[in-house]
């Protein structure tokens, strides 16, 4: 509703500092002389509900237990609604060469970001790497493969299934929510930090 009021030219009329106008999307304060929104605070719509129907741990493995891409999957996508989303820091991978990186490391490296199955994951063979890069021969694929651990890359073997388990460095490639990926650096570099002062420590003790 519009009130209007009429006023003779020589009454001083003393308008409200603000008006507030509640609406669907929120409360508005409107300048009464200029008719401009000078604050407001929005409606926002309730939080949805998400029922985790599983727990890790229990009703699935471990993300780091998991030995293939569906038991993954079933531990991660628990917590994590964006497992379609894949980011690659390609810039990253091309400042590899200057940190000393061979091409070939860097293209094995780019092969495997580019297919993570879920966070930093990848369940693979080294046979695939063969195949993909059969050009530059199996010693040279090797040596590439060789150099990215442990820090670009670490893999363990999945008992029983001959596939490996790798995990890449999420600095550089992550598949799922970006809020996540943040503690994952963290505790990638973490382990690394505990893995070079135990290296530190052996040549110290020899």
């Amino acid at each position: 509703m519009i009130l209007s009021f009429i006023h003779s030219s020589s009454e001083k009329v003393d308008l409200p500092l603000c008006v507030p106008v509640r609406t669907r999307d929120g409360l508005y304060a409107i300048d009464p002389e200029t008719g401009c929104v000078i604050d407001q605070q929005v409606t926002t719509g309730a939080l949805s509900r998400r029922h985790i129907k599983a727990q890790v741990g229990i009703d699935t493995r471990f993300p780091t237990e998991a030995r293939n891409p569906e038991e993954l999957f079933e531990a991660i996508s628990v917590h994590d609604p964006y497992l379609a989303d894949l980011n690659i820091e390609y810039d990253r991978l091309l400042g590899l060469l200057d940190a000393g990186h061979s091409v070939l490391a860097v293209k094995v490296f780019r092969f495997i970001c580019e297919r993570l199955d879920g966070w930093n994951y990848w369940f693979g063979r080294v046979a695939e790497l063969l195949t993909e890069f059969d050009e530059c021969g199996r010693a040279s694929v090797y040596r590439a493969w060789s150099s990215l651990q442990p820090m670009l890359v670490r893999a363990e073997p999945v008992r029983n299934l001959g596939t490996l388990r790798v995990r890449v460095n999420p600095w550089y490639a992550w598949r799922g929510a970006r809020y996540l990926q943040t503690s994952a650096i963290s505790n990638w570099y973490a382990a690394a930090a505990v893995q070079l002062s135990s290296i530190e420590q052996e040549v110290m003790e020899g």
